[in-house]
């Protein structure tokens, strides 16, 4: 089964405001929220503990849709590909927002888009997420769009993981990887790899 706490095929515009989507398990795809044909538009939303048995962990989102993702907070949740947030094909916009502590056991396991039309992954903190030997920060495969300001620290596996060619990649801190800090593409302007000292 898909979409364990929210299922969106088809319904025009979508937008969570608030509130916590924890603790959904799903056979398939999508335990948080499962999206196709439609746009998501997410603000401040808690994801935690959603498992999926195979891709999506917190949000899925497939066929031509727009994602936007904003001072939401995604922590603890699972997948064998893409654990916290899954985009493939459409736009993403992915903007300040807590990716940490996310497993999954193939790759992907904080922030996977693939064949985007456009986007912009900027000002996340992803921290401490397992993708086994594939990416544990961000995989980002075929989408030119920018990559700016994003903190990447403490993954296991590679810190950002990248096929294809990007608009721009610049400013981002890639630290304490635990296999390459960056794959497929060069650290860019205003690059930074030393620890950001985080203070609770």
């Amino acid at each position: 089964a898909n979409g364990g706490g929210v299922w969106i095929t088809g319904s025009g515009t979508i937008t969570i405001n608030g509130g916590e989507v924890a603790g959904h398990s799903v056979t398939s795809d999508g335990a948080g929220i499962q999206a196709s044909h439609s746009t998501l538009s997410l603000d401040g939303v808690v994801f935690a503990q959603n498992q999926a048995g195979f891709i999506g962990g917190a949000v899925s989102a497939i066929d031509t849709c727009t994602v936007t993702a904003g001072d939401c907070e995604f922590t603890g949740n699972g997948a064998v590909v893409g654990a916290a947030v899954r985009v493939n094909g459409g736009h993403a916009y992915i903007r300040h927002n807590l990716v940490a502590g996310n497993t999954a056991s193939v790759t992907g396991a904080g922030i996977y888009v693939a064949g985007l039309v456009d986007g912009e992954i900027a000002g996340n903190t992803i921290d401490g997420n397992d993708g086994g030997t594939g990416a544990g920060g961000m995989l980002i495969s075929n989408s030119p769009i920018d990559v700016l300001n994003n903190i990447v620290t403490g993954s296991t596996g590679d810190g950002v993981l990248v096929s294809g060619a990007l608009s721009s990649f610049d400013y981002n801190l890639v630290w304490n990887s635990s296999g390459a800090d960056y794959n497929g593409v060069s650290p860019g302007t205003g690059a930074v790899s030393a620890d950001p000292l985080f203070a609770d």
